[in-house]
């Protein structure tokens, strides 16, 4: 099935893998291209992946998603089309109105907090993993948005030529 996705997150992790998520323009729903694995080769070969673009892919959800990563789904590489990146203002007001208001309302309880402070939720449960979170700033007329999950993201380009792709 054909979705609009604005990318919310591309983040390298072991290896050659990276996360690929983001928000249905559509339903709201957050996904997650998961099968088959993007890679920096594989989006490289798309001209890179940056928060904030638009793409049109072929997804469906998977079939038996192991709690809590719900948002994963098959995807087809060749299908991506590249529609257009949209500013940060549009960001936040396609994902306001699902945005939670905190990370614990999105996830629950941390199942531990280690001593640093960050939080950890027990592996095979959830909800969810991906989760559009709004938070006031310290300035009173300001509200910003992230898409965050339950492990530790960066907002980087990926598998983008060797010019930066990254918007303000």
């Amino acid at each position: 099935m054909s979705r609009t996705i604005v990318l919310l997150d591309v983040t390298a992790m072991s290896g050659d893998a990276v996360c690929v998520a983001g928000l249905d323009c559509d339903s709201g729903d957050t996904l997650r291209l998961s099968h088959p694995q993007p890679t920096r080769a594989l989006l490289h070969g798309l001209g890179g992946l940056t928060p904030g673009e638009v793409i049109q892919v072929d997804w469906r959800p998977a079939r038996r998603p192991e709690p809590p990563h719900v948002e994963d789904g098959d995807w087809q590489p060749r299908s991506v089309k590249k529609l257009r990146t949209i500013d940060l203002a549009e960001v936040l007001k396609l994902m306001t109105p699902q945005a939670f208001t905190s990370v614990e309302s999105a996830f629950g309880p941390p199942w531990y907090t280690g001593g640093n402070g960050n939080h950890a939720w027990k592996p095979g449960e959830g909800a969810r993993s991906l989760a559009p979170c709004a938070c006031i700033t310290s300035e009173p007329t300001s509200v910003g948005a992230a898409c965050v999950s339950r492990v530790a993201t960066t907002g980087t380009s990926i598998g983008a030529p060797s010019r930066s792709r990254i918007s303000s």
